[in-house]
C-alpha cells in the first residue's frame, strides 16, 4: 500500500543516514509480498520504477511468501503498513522492532546499538 511505502521510505531514510556514520552497518529493504507467481514480474517492475536511484534500488530485495499469516506469526510482526527492522549477527536475529517504535534518528541509533 502507499502507506507502507511511505513508512518504508521514512524508516529507510533514517537508517541509511545512520549507516553513513556507522562503519560496518549495511541497510537493506525487504518488502514482503504475497502474490501469485504470474504477477511477480509485473510487481517487481512496478516497484523498481517507483524507487529513485540505482543505489537505493540495489538495496531493495522483494520477498514473496505464499502464506503471509505464517510469516507474520513467525516474525511476530502484524502491522501491514509498518516496517519491521531486524538486526542480524552470525545469521541470527539479535534485535527487532517495528517502525512504530522508530520515530527519530535517535530511535534508530538505539536499535543499531542494541546487542
Amino acid at each position: 500500500s502507499q502507506n507502507a511505502a511511505r513508512e518504508a521510505t521514512r524508516v529507510m531514510g533514517l537508517a541509511s543516514e545512520l549507516a553513513s556514520t556507522n562503519a560496518g552497518l549495511t541497510v537493506r529493504e525487504f518488502p514482503v509480498i504475497s502474490a501469485p507467481v504470474f504477477a511477480r514480474g509485473f510487481i517487481d517492475r512496478g516497484m523498481r520504477s517507483g524507487i529513485l536511484g540505482t543505489q537505493t534500488r540495489a538495496k531493495v530485495i522483494t520477498l514473496y511468501v505464499d502464506d503471509m499469516a505464517a510469516w507474520r506469526r513467525i516474525t511476530g510482526f502484524q502491522n501491514p503498513n509498518g516496517v519491521w527492522l531486524a538486526k542480524l549477527s552470525g545469521g541470527k536475529i539479535i534485535a527487532s522492532m517495528s517502525s512504530g517504535q522508530l520515530r527519530t534518528a535517535a530511535d534508530v541509533q538505539r536499535f543499531i546499538d542494541a546487542r
